[in-house]
């Protein structure tokens, strides 16, 4: 800002200590002439040298700040026009040596006699340190958000032999109030003062009247216009003032003594500052400060410093918890945090990351590594850092937070899709193993089946009946250790329910025994079992035909030369359950204690591959998995070198039916209802063996069935629609199209939507099944084909299609 010059009129009375300080001034401009008068802080305030006397208007304004130019400039024009009394403002100066001052203009306007602007006076005070001390606080804390303004500023002096204070009617707090001339009594203004800073306020005056430098004071002050509306006289007069309403202002107040020529202090001039807006900022940040510190350290956030330059460290409580460190324990410097507590695999990462950031200055985000705690824990740290410039040196700052968990349920979720995608890899072998083993068995027992089966047509002699049921019982063993594999290897066998009904012990005794007996014979064995063996239980016949195999199997095989394997079953109550114990027993070699604790672990053959004894082991823990599914449990009760027992429990339940107790028989044909029409069956059936089987299965129909043959998807949809089959088989691996296509298609096609589907196919996984049955399947019949089922359900649709059914 300028000052002008104008010798008749009387510089604003400031103490001259104050303006020997350098950091007020005092001006005069008279407006018409131009000239002005400035004291020796405004030169020192502008940086223009005494000697070329006070500089025109147009130099000042030119060393105004761009950012504040235009406002000032407005300002300056309106106290000019006369349309403003007085005023102040706050602006930025470039300094002569190019330093940025802070400066806070009072400015009054002189009219002359005719009421036209004539003179500005005026005072420029430098608040550059007070603007410092703001930009400090908002570095010390990052909450802050913007700069804090200073407060108004107020010039007083208070007359030593009067005891009065007299303040300066530029105050614009105080302007429009009725000053007296004579000033307030020292004390009464005193009273204003907050009774905890009283002391302090007189200690300070006392200090000053005995030095010759400048004293301070940070007071509350009762805050006249909040509180009376700028009465002044209320103000002082009030009663009230220590009420609990009363809002209180914080005020910097410096004063220096004046001086007689003896250095007798006469006067005690000084300046108050209004810093309210500063302190409650300030109290503001520090609870916020605290805020967030107790909300970091609740959720288990640490926070840190970093002197880039030194390396030194600074750490929350939580981050030396998060690192194992006492409090008393000494923080380690950059150098040695890495080598210290950083994982040797995660150190150069993270080196080069945080080295990038110190030199560019950029915050580094979402960066995990691992740490290991002063414990030896090794631990997940996800950490942010920002960096920062401040007083001259260079400081990263942020936070880490433990996201072991986090890690460690990532690790097990990858975990987990790789042992499912493995388990669907494996899923997919096992379908394709079941198809490609399913579809030659499908041959050797279909056409056995038709050979034993077909008495009328094509009678057997003993010899060939014999040898025709040998290949039978040897298709069907076969066919169980296939199931056996898929049984024990499929990812979702626990969850397949088993198809229990009752079941006779007996009847599962008359399928095993002949297959094990051919075994026992080759080894020297002797099995022993009662003609018919008693007991009825609830079980899956396959499932249990299976149990009983496996055990006489390796009942024979674990044996020695001349021993003896007996088959028994006894009535046994569990849990307050009926049931009964099927028993397979041996005079083998028997088992040890820790022998039986391995027994049952998938491919645990207790040394038995060292002694050339053929197996897998696999079997008994397909027994195990297959009994508990059933609702049972099995025992082994063994002595070393006197052999074992396996006794499987099952719960007991009704008789079986006559039906259960012996092998399944081919049905003999229906007799056709008079006039009626043959069933039209289309098969479509890529496997030409397959075809052979299933043509001989419909020649045992000859008067009551159609059939034709397709071999893929596309001709067996052509011949469909041409003419819609009563029933149609469908195999589901074909080689143009996938069976769940044709069927979409057979049931969106209004010509074949009706017909009966039925899905015959070697895919038996459940999912298969229902994801047939899903897309529109009335059944699902698979393969190896069970030729008296076959026949039956193709003799019920004979029914159904004649009205006999």
């Amino acid at each position: 800002m300028d000052a002008p010059r104008r010798p008749t009129v009387r510089l604003p009375p400031v103490p001259t200590a104050l303006r020997r300080s350098g950091r007020i001034g005092v001006f005069e401009r008279d407006l018409r002439s131009g000239a002005g008068r400035w004291d020796a802080g405004m030169f020192a305030l502008y940086g223009f040298e005494p000697v070329g006397g006070v500089p025109p208007l147009e130099a000042t304004l030119a060393r105004v700040h761009e950012d504040d130019r235009e406002r000032v400039l407005a300002f300056h024009a309106e106290l000019r026009a006369g349309r403003r009394a007085h005023g102040d403002t706050r602006f930025c100066l470039r300094h002569g040596d190019g330093r940025r001052v802070h400066l806070r203009a009072y400015v009054d306007v002189h009219f002359d006699e005719q009421g036209a602007p004539q003179l500005l006076r005026g005072v420029l005070i430098d608040e550059t340190d007070t603007a410092a001390e703001v930009q400090a606080a908002r570095e010390r804390s990052a909450q802050l958000a913007q700069a804090i303004a200073l407060a108004d500023l107020t010039v007083w002096r208070v007359d030593l032999a009067t005891r009065q204070l007299h303040v300066d009617a530029a105050d614009s707090r105080l302007r429009g109030q009725h000053l007296p001339q004579e000033g307030f009594a020292l004390e009464d203004v005193r009273r204003l003062v907050h009774p905890d800073d009283l002391a302090q306020v007189r200690a300070s005056f006392d200090e000053a009247l005995r030095s010759h430098a400048p004293v301070d004071v940070l007071l509350r002050c009762r805050d006249v216009e909040a509180d009376l509306g700028g009465d002044i006289d209320r103000y002082l007069a009030s009663a009230a003032l220590r009420a609990a309403d009363v809002r209180w202002r914080w005020l910097l107040t410096r004063r220096a003594a004046a001086r007689d020529a003896q250095g007798r202090p006469t006067q005690l001039h000084g300046i108050t500052i209004d810093l309210t807006e500063l302190v409650a900022e300030r109290e503001r940040a520090a609870a916020q400060s605290q805020r967030l510190a107790t909300i970091t350290d609740a959720a288990g956030i640490g926070t840190f410093s970093r002197d880039i330059d030194s390396g030194e460290l600074s750490w929350s409580a939580t981050q030396r918890e998060l690192y194992g460190l006492l409090p008393d324990d000494p923080l380690p410097n950059w150098a040695e945090y890495l080598e210290r507590h950083v994982h040797p695999e995660d150190r150069a990462r993270l080196a080069v990351e945080v080295e990038r950031a110190d030199a560019s200055g950029q915050a580094v985000r979402h960066h995990d590594f691992r740490i290991r705690a002063a414990d030896g824990r090794e631990r997940w740290i996800y950490a942010w850092s920002g960096r920062e410039a401040r007083a001259g040196r260079r400081w990263a700052f942020g936070v880490h937070v433990d996201v072991t968990d986090r890690h460690v349920a990532e690790a097990e979720r990858r975990q987990r899709e790789r042992l499912e995608q493995a388990a669907r890899a494996q899923a997919a072998l096992l379908a394709r193993v079941s198809h490609e083993l399913r579809t030659p068995m499908n041959a050797v027992l279909g056409f056995a089946e038709v050979l034993a089966g077909d008495r009328a047509r094509h009678p057997l002699d003993a010899v060939q009946a014999g040898r025709v049921e040998s290949i039978r019982h040897a298709g069907r063993h076969l066919l169980s250790l296939i199931d056996d594999l898929l049984e024990l290897a499929a990812v979702d066998a626990a969850d397949r329910e088993p198809q229990c009904q009752p079941v006779a012990l007996a009847t599962v005794a008359a399928q095993a025994l002949p297959w094990v007996s051919t075994l026992a014979a080759q080894h020297g064995v002797h099995i022993e079992a009662p003609v018919r063996l008693a007991g009825t239980v609830r079980a899956d016949p396959r499932g249990l035909l299976q149990v009983t195999s496996n055990l006489l199997t390796n009942a024979v095989k674990y044996n020695r030369r001349g021993g003896r394997v007996w088959l028994d079953s006894r009535r046994r109550t569990r849990g307050g359950q009926r049931g009964w114990l099927l028993v397979v027993g041996d005079s083998g070699r028997g088992l040890s204690a820790e022998q039986r604790a391995r027994l049952f672990q998938p491919f645990e053959r207790l040394g038995a591959e060292l002694e050339g004894i053929a197996g897998s082991g696999i079997g008994l823990a397909i027994v195990q998995r297959l009994v508990e599914r059933m609702g049972g449990s099995i025992e082994v009760d063994s002595t070393p070198g006197s052999g074992s027992e396996f006794c499987v429990w099952l719960p007991a339940t009704g008789e079986a039916s006559a039906g259960q107790a012996a092998t399944a028989a081919v049905p003999p044909p229906r007799a056709a209802a008079a006039g009626s029409a043959p069933l039209t069956v289309l098969c479509i059936e890529d496997n030409a063996v397959n075809c052979s089987l299933i043509e001989a299965l419909f020649a045992m129909r000859p008067q009551q069935t159609v059939l034709r043959m397709a071999a893929d998807g596309a001709s067996g949809l052509a011949l469909a629609r041409a003419e819609p089959p009563d029933l149609l088989l469908l195999d589901m691996q074909l080689p143009d199209l996938h069976g769940l296509e044709v069927l979409r298609r057979l049931r969106t096609d209004p010509r074949t939507a009706g017909c009966t589907v039925i899905g015959l196919s070697a895919n038996v996984l459940p999912e298969d099944i229902q994801a047939a049955l899903a897309a529109g399947c009335d059944d699902y019949w698979t393969k190896p084909i069970d030729v008296p089922r076959f026949l039956a359900g193709i003799d019920a649709q004979i029914a159904r299609r004649t009205g006999m059914g």
